[in-house]
């Protein structure tokens, strides 16, 4: 992680992790909120984001939770 920030990375990979179980809680429990779900790249000239489709909320919540991570994994993703 090359980025500057004004929090240490520790702080970032238990924010993201707890980030992702709310947002399965609110995909769960909430179906009148609309949940959309972007993924970032790389490309030539910087980042990139293009959404991610799915055909049904289940869908939807099946690749969230698929998708959960805790800090540590988080941490292992962010520095390869």
């Amino acid at each position: 992680m090359q980025r500057d920030r004004k929090f240490p990375s520790e702080h970032f990979f238990k924010k993201h992790a707890s980030a992702r179980q709310v947002l399965l809680w609110i995909a769960q429990n909430y179906f009148e909120v609309e949940v959309r779900l972007y993924r970032n790249y790389y490309k030539k000239g910087g980042l990139d984001f293009t959404e991610v489709l799915f055909e049904s909320r289940k869908k939807l919540i099946e690749y969230i939770n698929k998708n959960q991570y805790n800090e540590e994994e988080i941490a292992n993703l962010a520095i390869k």
